[in-house]
Parts: C-alpha cells; structure tokens; sequence
C-alpha cells in the first residue's frame, strides 16, 4: 500500500495525480479526478442547476473499472477560474469499505501513475543535465 512516507500531514495515503482524462462519475455528475490515493480522491466537475445531482454515497472510477464504490464526501469547494462563465468545483471524498479487488485494482493503478510521473521526472532531469533544454 502507498503510505505516505513523509507522515507530515493528516493523509495517511500518498496522493498521485491522475492522467488526463481520467473520469469519475457520482450520481448525475462527471468529474475528472485531480488527484488520487488509496484512501480517496479530489475532482473537479462543473455544478449545473441539478439540485444535490452528485449528492450519493457511491461513485464509479472509470478508468479502474471499480463501480459502486461507497464514499464519504469530505468537502465540495469553488474553484474560482479567470475568464470562465463555468461553474467548477472540486470535491474531495473517502473511501469506504473497498473490497479487496478494489483496492488490488486501485494500488495497481496508483503504481502505474506514480511510476509514469517518476519517469517523466528522470526523463527531465537527464535533459537538464545535458544541457538540451
């Protein structure tokens, strides 16, 4: 399991961020995933005038094909965005009771993330270092 190695805040769960792209749905609501952990994720999704539309207790992360996850919703905040009409917000939530296929499926996938991201990482720093930037 991804626990946080530096142990410097609440999380007990190190966060990666997500790949482009990466949807998670909550009721009537499509998000993309900021960041992810083992213990939750934050998204941001654009409010509508669907009164409580993402209001569940479940969500799906489409990317893991994990359906049915039991959240709790941590906060639900603004995100303010220069020059757009768009009402954006970011959610945070935890999840709950995750069956051992899910966490399986979420620690594979948060591998995948944290290994791409520690390449790309490697990949610049060699650039850099030679000189090519």
């Amino acid at each position: 399991m991804l626990r946080n190695p530096l142990n410097d805040e609440r999380r007990v769960f190190l966060r990666c961020p997500a790949g482009p792209a990466t949807l998670v749905l909550q009721g009537q609501l499509v998000g993309l995933i900021k960041d992810i952990s083992c213990g939750g994720c934050a998204f941001h999704y654009v409010a509508s005038d669907l009164k409580d539309a993402g209001a569940t207790d479940r969500l799906t992360l489409e990317p893991l094909g994990m359906q049915e996850v039991r959240i709790r919703m941590v906060d639900d905040l603004p995100v303010h965005k220069k020059n757009s009409s768009l009402h954006v917000r970011l959610r945070r939530v935890q999840f709950l009771d995750l069956t051992a296929m899910q966490m399986r499926r979420l620690q594979v996938y948060l591998r995948r993330l944290s290994t791409a991201g520690h390449q790309e990482n490697n990949h610049g720093s060699q650039v850099a270092m030679n000189g090519s930037l």
